[in-house]
C-alpha cells in the first residue's frame, strides 16, 4: 500500500517542499496501521497552504483561515485577541 507515483512526484519533488516526503510516509504508515488501502481510497489535498506562525493565519487563503475557528455559542466562547 502505497501513494500514487504521480502523487510522490508532485509533493515530494519541489525544494519548497522538503519535509513533504517524511509526512507522506507516515501518513501512508498511519492509513495502512488502521486498515485503509489506498489503492482503493485515494489521497486528496487542497492547496499548499503558507502559515505565518507569529499571526497563526495562512496567507492568501481566507477559507483556510476561515477553518481555524468557529462561532461559539454563549456561555461556551472564547475571548477574541483584542480582550486577552
Amino acid at each position: 500500500m502505497e501513494a500514487s507515483a504521480e502523487f510522490k512526484t508532485t509533493y515530494t519533488s519541489s525544494p519548497d517542499h522538503c519535509n513533504s516526503r517524511d509526512t507522506l510516509q507516515r501518513t501512508c504508515q498511519h492509513l495502512k496501521a488502521n486498515n485503509i488501502d489506498l489503492a482503493k481510497t485515494r489521497l486528496t489535498l487542497g492547496p499548499w497552504l503558507k502559515f505565518d506562525p507569529k499571526k497563526e493565519r495562512f496567507l492568501e487563503n481566507e477559507n483556510a483561515n476561515a477553518m481555524l475557528t468557529r462561532k461559539y455559542r454563549r456561555p461556551f466562547t472564547l475571548p477574541t485577541p483584542t480582550e486577552v
